[in-house]
């Protein structure tokens, strides 16, 4: 590979957002590179393809074996960079092919869609999506689409959506449920973009005074800590940070040590978590 030298120590460079799931991917990384040396880069910012850019000519600049990214959007920049050096690198979380090497992930549209049909199936109706506010995007469009897609197909209104800024946090549910209402009162339960904004739909619950799932049911996605934790519990997609984790190091160490890899891209299943909330 031009631009690459093989080490006896890999030095494999980890750029990636911080939630608990992309934790675990970058500890099983480690673990599959165990006994050489390990460099992993978690900068802020890093999930902005154009921070992303900055951060990758940086981390080239220090000759690393392999680099895991979180995500398939990235720059012309950053692709043309990754790809002058020869450096192995796998794209995580996708649910396409890579735009880069090598990928590990699931179906974002798919475990949506699960979720959704999950709600749908206890004789829900009136059901919304609480997303995010990120047009360019496509892990967050990618679960509103698999929304979309199971209440279509049940013949049920799937235009009860509602975009907040990621920055909202916890306010993001509440907000959701403040205007979704004004949409259809009818309103019974709401699928959420992340386990942060489920929970948000949940201090709302008990601030009205709503019993869940009696009168208002909610589902997240990621099966964060505070899923386990809030009550009535959070039925949640569960992704697999750690599988990913693994078989991303495992790719990286096959392309590594003999330059080719039998299988560009795997795919790690997610499961769904059924909790008190829905």
């Amino acid at each position: 590979m031009v631009g690459f030298q093989p080490r006896q120590r890999l030095r494999i460079a980890f750029v990636a957002c911080g939630n608990e799931r992309v934790i675990d991917l970058g500890r099983h990384v480690g673990f599959h590179v165990r006994g050489r040396e390990v460099l992993f880069d978690l900068p802020h910012g890093a999930e902005d393809p154009q921070r992303e850019t900055q951060v990758i000519r940086g981390i080239l600049g220090r000759r690393p074996a392999g680099i895991v990214l979180t995500g398939g959007e990235h720059t012309d920049e950053t692709v043309r960079l990754i790809q002058q050096s020869g450096v192995p690198v796998v794209e995580t979380w996708l649910s396409s092919a890579p735009s880069i090497d090598m990928a590990v992930g699931f179906s974002l549209f798919d475990a949506a869609y699960d979720m959704t049909r999950l709600v749908i199936d206890k004789g829900l109706r009136h059901i919304g999506w609480a997303g995010h506010n990120l047009p360019d995007s496509q892990r967050y469009l990618q679960r509103q689409q698999g929304f979309q897609r199971a209440m279509e197909e049940a013949g049920l209104r799937a235009d009860l959506i509602h975009l907040s800024a990621e920055a909202e946090g916890f306010a993001g549910g509440r907000l959701a449920i403040e205007a979704l209402l004004k949409k259809e009162r009818r309103l019974q339960a709401l699928c959420c973009v992340t386990d942060v904004v489920a929970a948000g739909a949940l201090f709302e619950c008990a601030r009205r005074g709503w019993k869940v799932p009696g009168r208002f049911a909610v589902a997240g996605y990621g099966d964060y800590q505070i899923a386990a934790e809030v009550p009535p519990g959070l039925t949640s997609v569960k992704t697999n940070g750690a599988g990913i984790g693994q078989a991303a190091g495992e790719l990286l160490v096959q392309k590594i040590e003999t330059g080719q890899v039998e299988d560009r891209v795997r795919r790690v299943p997610y499961e769904i978590i059924v909790r008190g909330s829905v």
